[in-house]
């Protein structure tokens, strides 16, 4: 029996043993719980319909979750030509009437974390290496850069928002035990008329809805296979672009160095963006969307990315170490289609090296990273090739 059948069945108890009130509330009860879960008959249109197949994912949810996720989805766009993934963010209205300007605040801020930070030189170097890795990869980009008609557009929208940054510490991080952090929940000021502004970037944007991820179904079919492998997008949120028609609302504000009497610098992100509450559905919906248009030609490598993967991380088997390498091959050939990419991947009995083993990751995370291969050895019975091991792994 299943958890639902057997709540039924105690309730089928305790009916017989109940009195007349309290056998009401039960059957109320029994009732609200029966509600929506059995659906014995479909018509004729609907048998063969797969939004209807897949009730269990919005049987429960509200008008507004609804709305929202059809937002999440429209807003993804996958340019074959262009070799990328484009996206607008999902508004719940006109965004004068949610924000004000607020580069006041956001200077306010910025001159705090500079004066806290500029003399620690190890935090400072964490900070500034992420800020420069943002900008050698294009996801910011200064504004003095931007072309003319780029800049006339972001300077005629009503409303300029500065996505204020602060430093967090994550101790236990191997790669970032600093980092900035952007911060989408920072009010901005009410507006003078006292009702447009005083809300924030994430009350602008709607959160949508992640029913796609199943870890225990990732871990089982990494374990199911007689060879296995792992992989790891790189970036994945900063990889998907950002239209430019919102690029009004993700300016920053930084100074090189951290320097407290530097000139600040004005910069716009270009793509999605860790803390913006919207990204996760939006890079969730992307993928989805990106197996869906390879499913009749490639069913396999569509399972992967629908079934095999947990937000950025991807966990696979198969019979064979030849065909788990064909898929991974498959998979690199589809992320340069669209602009994704794959930090490394570890196949049973061999590490794949790619951009993982550069000079940009240090000797300290390879070690952290191949620690978690063996573990899976003794997990699996799964044997690396230690051969291309760093030494001190």
């Amino acid at each position: 029996m299943c958890g639902s059948d057997l709540a039924l069945e105690d309730l089928s108890v305790n009916l017989a043993k109940s009195n007349d009130e309290d056998n009401f509330i039960l059957r109320s009860l029994q009732k609200a719980q029966e509600e929506g879960l059995n659906i014995e008959y479909r018509c004729s249109k609907c048998r063969n319909c797969t939004d209807c197949r897949n009730s269990y994912e919005t049987e429960r949810i509200s008008l507004r979750e609804e709305a929202e996720d059809l937002m999440v989805k429209d807003s993804i766009k996958i340019d074959w030509d262009k070799k990328c993934i484009e996206c607008s963010l999902p508004v719940r209205g006109k965004e004068e009437e949610f924000l004000t300007s607020n580069r006041g605040m956001a200077v306010k801020v910025l001159q705090q974390q500079c004066l806290k930070y500029h003399k620690d030189e190890d935090t400072k170097a964490l900070i500034l290496k992420a800020f420069n890795k943002l900008i050698k990869n294009k996801y910011m980009v200064h504004f003095d850069e931007l072309d003319d008609e780029e800049k006339k557009l972001i300077e005629s929208k009503p409303v300029n928002h500065w996505i204020i940054w602060r430093v967090v510490f994550k101790p236990g991080s191997v790669s970032s035990a600093a980092r900035p952090v952007f911060d989408g929940s920072a009010k901005t000021r009410v507006g003078p008329d006292g009702v447009s502004g005083g809300r924030c970037l994430n009350d602008l944007v709607v959160k949508g809805r992640v029913v796609t991820l199943n870890l225990t179904k990732m871990v089982l079919r990494f374990e199911i296979g007689k060879s296995a492998m792992q992989g790891d997008l790189k970036q994945f949120y900063a990889s998907i672009k950002l239209l430019k028609d919102h690029w009004n609302l993700q300016r920053v504000l930084y100074k090189p160095g951290l320097d407290p009497d530097a000139e600040i610098v004005e910069a716009v992100i270009v793509t999605l963006i860790w803390g913006i509450k919207c990204v996760l559905a939006q890079s969730e919906a992307a993928v989805i969307k990106l197996a869906a248009a390879i499913e009749e030609k490639n069913p396999r490598l569509a399972e992967l990315l629908r079934d095999s993967r947990f937000v950025d991380d991807l966990g696979d088997s198969d019979d064979t170490v030849e065909m788990i390498k064909n898929l991974i091959e498959d998979a690199e050939n589809l992320f340069a289609k669209v602009g994704l990419a794959c930090k490394g991947w570890t196949v049973s009995g061999a590490i794949k090296e790619t951009e993982l083993w550069d000079e940009a990751v240090s000797d300290q995370l390879r070690s952290k990273w191949i620690g978690n291969f063996l573990m899976l050895e003794k997990l699996r019975g799964i044997k690396f090739n230690r051969a291309k091991m760093p030494e001190n792994a």
